[in-house]
């Protein structure tokens, strides 16, 4: 069986070369929109606790919705029982809103740029040259995601060219923080498409952080070991929530279609307990509970890169049928297809000025054998581990979703 779905792969020239028509790529109502929405928050937290649990005591830094563009571009193909899998998560359970519509929508108002931001999506697919894909397919996946496509590569007789290309692509849509994808062994001569999906995000804060005021204090490692690390400090109007058990404040940056929402427990060793009633819904009211006041803020600054085979934990929540030999990918091609591999890697880096962060997600397919302001500012103060989530408010995507354990140094 051929794998399908590898890395993040991007392609150039083929969509010019073609002259089929475009076609009619289908439109999203507001309320599929709105359900998409739910079902996306629900997958990227689900998506965060499997990843979390394999080693909890690790940083961790993910994007959700670079995951599900990637198996938006799957589900497009997929068809039967392979499909229903993908949409449900995707969609929700028994939902009729059509994948290709929402996520053409949420994908097409994710992009945003100017003077001091940058949010950037892009859609790869890596074709072999003997691969024969459906019209429908190809077209569909390169006009309504915006996928650039590419069937000049040949997985069983040049595989380290093809890599090569794929991580070149990658490095090139992250800015370079994600230079090589596709470590040495991953690919395979049995592989026969790769779709792959990156997302580079710079972005500066609206109530900058002063260098000057950065200093070195306690945080408390895992909930119990001390640290010294570098501690960001400001004081202004930030949205803020204290709840039962958790404080919450989000950081705006210039552009007020983005945010960084760092959600604090307040016992030192309460984030694991956090974590495990953490859902898309929670994460989302955490959100919706957030008003104005003067908040004084100090962050640890941090840095984290963490790569991600996502084959087992994708199984797990409930997305095994397409790496298996009953994989059906029908829509895609009249050869049998399943998914070999799924890798992802996400980086972070939040200092003074704001974030940067690049995400990466690639798919191998291979063939089978068949308020009021108060006076005084409120204190938050990240001393130990906590979750962050970089938000795009107009479609409630989480962008990135980590954690901080410890603070490594910067």
């Amino acid at each position: 069986m051929h794998s399908l779905f590898k890395g993040v792969i991007l392609i150039f020239g083929l969509a010019l070369a073609t002259c089929s028509p475009v076609p009619l790529c289908p439109a999203a109502t507001s309320e599929h929109q709105q359900q998409a929405q739910a079902a996306l928050a629900d997958f990227a937290v689900n998506l965060f606790k499997n990843v979390s649990a394999q080693d909890e005591n690790k940083n961790q830094v993910m994007s959700p919705v670079s995951i599900a563009l990637a198996l938006a571009m799957l589900e497009n193909g997929a068809d039967a029982h392979t499909r229903e899998q993908l949409k449900h998560a995707l969609v929700g359970v028994s939902s009729s809103v059509d994948v290709l519509a929402t996520y053409r929508a949420i994908q097409k108002q994710l992009r945003v740029h100017d003077e001091k931001t940058q949010l950037t999506v892009a859609n790869g697919l890596f074709q072999d040259k003997d691969l024969k894909l459906k019209a429908s397919y190809v077209e569909t996946t390169r006009d309504c995601l915006e996928t650039e496509v590419d069937n000049q590569n040949d997985f069983a007789e040049h595989l380290e060219q093809a890599r090569e290309k794929i991580n070149k692509w990658v490095s090139q849509k992250t800015s370079d923080k994600i230079p090589e994808l596709f470590k040495q062994g991953v690919l395979n001569e049995g592989d026969r498409m790769v779709l792959a999906n990156a997302i580079y995000f710079k972005a500066s804060w609206k109530a900058g952080f002063n260098k000057a005021q950065t200093k070195q204090s306690t945080f408390y490692r895992n909930g119990h070991e001390q640290q010294n690390v570098q501690f960001m400090h400001e004081t202004s109007d930030h949205r803020h929530a204290s709840l039962d058990d958790l404080d919450a404040v989000e950081l705006a940056y210039t552009h007020p279609d983005l945010a960084m929402v760092v959600v604090l427990p307040k016992a030192r060793d309460g984030l694991r307990n956090l974590e495990k009633r953490l859902t898309g819904k929670v994460l989302l009211n955490i959100v919706s509970q957030l008003e104005q006041r003067k908040v004084a803020v100090q962050l640890p600054k941090f840095t984290v890169r963490a790569p991600t085979d996502l084959k087992n934990v994708l199984s797990k929540m409930g997305l095994d049928h397409m790496f298996g030999h009953e994989a059906n990918f029908s829509r895609m091609s009249e050869t049998p297809l399943k998914v070999d591999s799924a890798i992802h890697e996400a980086y972070i880096d939040v200092n003074e000025n704001g974030t940067e962060g690049a995400a990466a997600t690639g798919v191998s397919i291979n063939m089978r054998a068949m308020p009021s302001m108060p006076v005084q500012p409120v204190s938050f103060v990240a001393d130990h581990p906590y979750l962050y989530a970089v938000l795009h408010k107009p479609t409630r995507a989480v962008v990135f979703l980590g954690k901080v354990n410890s603070v490594e140094s910067h």
